[in-house]
């Protein structure tokens, strides 16, 4: 079996157990500064409709997943940094689907205020 593919499938797992937005690991990136964690999470929503279209064309997935999964830290980001770095430990049509589906559900439901 690849290794990759190993590695991705436990990702994918772990994917579903994780929250999709993690308070205490964004604090913890930003020193406590929940002004910082709330300006950053704005800006990265605003940012997230375009990266669908850049993690879907295979040219640009790479430098797309490698910013998105950095951004992801730094606003708690947690199921979508989980499927990202599922994605990036080996391509297949289900991890970039689960990508998607948490890109959609982190716009779908904005952390709470």
């Amino acid at each position: 079996e690849d290794t990759g593919t190993h590695v991705a499938d436990a990702t994918l797992d772990r994917y579903v157990e994780r929250p999709l937005w993690d308070d205490a690991t964004a604090l913890a990136a930003l020193n406590g500064n929940r002004g910082h964690v709330a300006a950053l999470r704005a800006l990265f929503l605003d940012e997230l409709p375009g990266m669908r279209a850049r993690i879907v064309d295979a040219d640009m997935r790479r430098d797309t997943l490698h910013r998105l999964r950095a951004s992801c830290g730094f606003v708690g980001a947690a199921r979508l940094a989980d499927a990202v770095q599922a994605l990036q430990a080996g391509f297949s049509e289900p991890a970039l689907q689960r990508v998607l589906d948490a890109l959609r559900e982190t716009l779908d439901q904005p952390p709470s205020r």
